[in-house]
């Protein structure tokens, strides 16, 4: 089966690389096996200081990938976290003619470090998997989970704690998460994400002190 995107990234690679305006002069003196920027959202997937910017990256997960137009290359904006983001992202590292988004930032020493420390921010166990959470030993079951997502929250057996059941899916259910966390008696609804796009739409609400992660 023909795939245009292996035969996009062989047009390209067969084709000689034209410097764009704003790329680095010093990739040589860069680490190839770090991220080229720190506005990288911290996780597996990075792209590292031979990126030429030909945008295949972007044309094909414009959500996962964004260009940083004053030094011309682009960069890993979000985490792929879905099963067709990673089919997305797996996508672009088989099209990118330079091999320049890697896979290992697993392995990488991030400079983003939590806002708080973590006995502050235990998540109770109930809690199902993913960026937003209830804290610990802080729930007065107060009517907001109730009134606003009783979607994605249930209550436990004693009646005492209420947790995250579901995460959001989609912006709607998002957007109810965040006026969860706006609304909840002693802001005990709090997002531990690294997805650089979550935390500024959460900032952007004026709950920046409800992320672990600080910007």
């Amino acid at each position: 089966m023909f795939s245009w995107f292996k035969f996009r990234k062989k047009q390209t690679a067969d084709a000689s690389v034209q410097e764009v305006p704003g790329e680095s002069d010093n990739l040589e003196e860069s680490d190839p096996d770090l991220p080229n920027s720190d506005k990288c959202c911290p996780g597996k997937y990075y792209v590292n200081c031979h990126c030429a910017n030909h945008d295949l990256c972007h044309s094909i997960a414009p959500g996962l990938f964004q260009r940083d137009d004053e030094k011309g290359y682009f960069y890993v904006v979000k985490q792929p976290e879905t099963s067709d983001e990673l089919q997305l992202m797996q996508e672009c590292i088989d099209a990118c003619p330079i091999e320049a988004i890697r896979d290992d930032g697993e392995t990488i020493d991030w400079p983003r470090e939590p806002r708080k420390s973590e006995e502050k921010t235990k998540a109770h166990p109930l809690n199902v998997d993913g960026p937003f959470y209830v804290t610990n030993d802080c729930c007065t079951l107060c009517a907001v989970i109730f009134e606003e997502a009783p979607d994605m929250f249930r209550v436990n057996g004693k009646q005492d704690h209420c947790y995250v059941s579901k995460q959001p899916e989609t912006d709607e259910q998002v957007d109810r998460m965040i006026e969860v966390m706006n609304l909840a008696e002693l802001r005990y609804v709090r997002c531990r994400s690294n997805d650089l796009v979550l935390l500024e739409k959460i900032r952007g609400a004026g709950e920046g002190e409800q992320c672990d992660v600080e910007l």
